[in-house]
């Protein structure tokens, strides 16, 4: 019977720390990270338990698709990405973090900002690693794959795009 106690003791000390993390990661984490970018001046959505600022795409999404588009206008942004358009306007045009689910996201719209992220040059701004069904469909090419492979990629596309080929 000692044993038993033992082995059930050890699961709820495993159960328990299991439990730990998870509440840090969802909980502690978003909160610590929020408040070093208010520190910065970096404003966003408020960050919603497990569910991040998901509730509050789907709601927004859903309310522009009920709109009708103007058949005259090519500005889809308004249907496809409606949350980054209404929360660019809402902080003026500043970086703003959101989260999906735990996992925060930067927005930037500034285009100087914009150009120092892609330009990446000391690996600050890691790509995220995209689903299964976005790889499979995209294969890894130039846009989802990094280092090496990138500049491998980048070496064999890059002479499409010189200017006399671009001129023809």
């Amino acid at each position: 019977m000692s044993n038993l106690g033992l082995v059930l003791g050890a699961l709820l000390v495993v159960l328990i720390w299991y439990l730990w993390k998870g509440l840090k990661y969802l909980t502690w984490r978003p909160y610590v990270i929020t408040e070093a970018f208010r520190k910065q001046g970096v404003r966003g959505p408020a960050y919603r338990f497990w569910s991040g600022s998901l509730g509050e795409i789907r709601s927004i999404s859903k309310a522009a698709m009920e709109k009708t588009l103007d058949m005259k206008s090519h500005d889809i942004s308004t249907r496809v990405q409606p949350f980054y358009r209404k929360w660019t306007s809402e902080y003026a045009g500043e970086p703003f973090l959101f989260w999906f689910g735990p996992e925060p996201r930067i927005c930037v719209s500034h285009p100087e900002l914009i150009k120092q992220v892609l330009a990446n040059k000391f690996g600050f701004y890691p790509k995220i690693d995209p689903p299964p069904n976005v790889t499979s469909l995209l294969g890894k090419g130039l846009v989802l794959v990094e280092g090496t492979e990138w500049v491998r990629h980048r070496r064999v596309v890059g002479p499409a795009f010189h200017m006399d080929k671009l001129k023809v």
